[in-house]
């Protein structure tokens, strides 16, 4: 029996449903699986929830600042963080930005980039 998740999902605005997915395995070597610990509430999910985000489609699984412990790591992926504790930053994010983060938090200062 696969191991199980559970996801939430705007269907459509207001309206939502939380269902239970099996755990996504590794698509390839490269890849690193996070287990979420927190996620954030952002303008763009409030959007989304309401409809009046033109660029957004249904059903969505919603957030992108969230925090966790990696649960899974690829061969070719980093070396040395496994069950280490990381936040998500979006590749967009300015240096100033993520360096604020990484002080804030206490995390080791490491660049990762995740494709």
């Amino acid at each position: 029996m696969a191991e199980m998740m559970k996801e939430v999902v705007v269907v459509e605005p207001h309206k939502y449903e939380v269902r239970e997915v099996e755990i996504p395995e590794l698509a390839n070597e490269d890849e690193v699986l996070i287990q979420m610990k927190s996620a954030g509430v952002c303008g763009s999910d409030h959007h989304i929830w309401h409809g009046s985000n033109p660029c957004s489609t249904y059903p969505r699984i919603p957030g992108h600042e969230n925090a966790g412990v990696i649960a899974k790591i690829g061969k070719n992926a980093f070396k040395g963080i496994h069950k280490k504790a990381v936040f998500v930053v979006p590749k967009k994010a300015k240096k100033k930005l993520r360096k604020k983060l990484t002080a804030k938090v206490g995390f080791q200062k490491k660049t990762m980039k995740i494709k």
